[in-house]
């Protein structure tokens, strides 16, 4: 199961299952929420969890997490551009980030060498909390935590193409966005059923957590 915390995917949701106030206080999906989750993962892909004022706590920590990517790219664009390589335009891809079209960023994060201070331990703990239940309701079980990074797409980003994040059986992404994107923005799409079939033709906009099979078409 990969965790990402996505910096620009849409916090707007058309298709998704509304988690109550009481298992946000409670940090714990009832059971009808659960089955309903695991049962929309198997049959779409995937399934996103929504929640009025935010699904992580504290508040503040989406801010921190927003705050911290935004720092960790300008960081590593300087280093890049010091020993002139063309942040923007160049193509490249290295352990710490991967640059495939212009101006959109995979930075890795690795947790054992990340800051305790930094706000991706919290994320971290807050997204395997909420999807681990949701998986293995779903009918999947040994579960370990593959990766972990930020996705960051900066002004003038060109959208990706329709791909697959991969077709090994039983690896899932866990997205989480750090910002808001409007309707006409450029965040993450997901086909719908694609990972049993991909010719389904049906789009879905995804927002606030989504759990999805790395299968699934984004």
């Amino acid at each position: 199961m990969h965790f990402f915390f996505l910096l620009c995917l849409p916090a707007i949701v058309c298709c998704g299952l509304v988690v109550t106030p009481v298992e946000v206080s409670t940090a714990r999906l009832d059971s009808e929420t659960l089955a309903k989750a695991a049962e929309t993962l198997k049959s779409d892909g995937f399934v996103v969890l929504s929640a009025k004022g935010g699904l992580i706590q504290p508040e503040d920590l989406i801010r921190r997490g927003a705050e911290q990517a935004r720092e960790d790219l300008m960081h590593l664009r300087k280093r890049l551009e010091s020993v002139g390589i063309n942040a923007d335009d160049d193509s490249f891809s290295f352990s710490e980030v991967v640059h495939r079209s212009r101006r959109r960023y995979d930075l890795s994060i690795d947790l054992r060498r990340t800051s305790p201070d930094a706000p991706w331990h919290e994320l971290n703990a807050a997204l395997e909390h909420w999807a681990t239940p949701v998986v293995r309701a779903a009918g999947f079980s040994d579960l370990e935590q593959a990766v972990a990074g930020t996705l960051t797409s900066l002004p003038g980003a060109v959208a990706q193409r329709f791909h697959t994040d991969g077709m090994l059986p039983s690896t899932f992404n866990v997205l989480l966005p750090l910002v808001d994107v409007g309707m006409l923005g450029t965040g993450t799409e997901f086909w719908k059923g694609s990972h049993r079939d991909p010719r389904v033709p049906e789009l879905q906009r995804s927002g606030q957590l989504a759990v999805a099979d790395a299968a699934l078409v984004p």
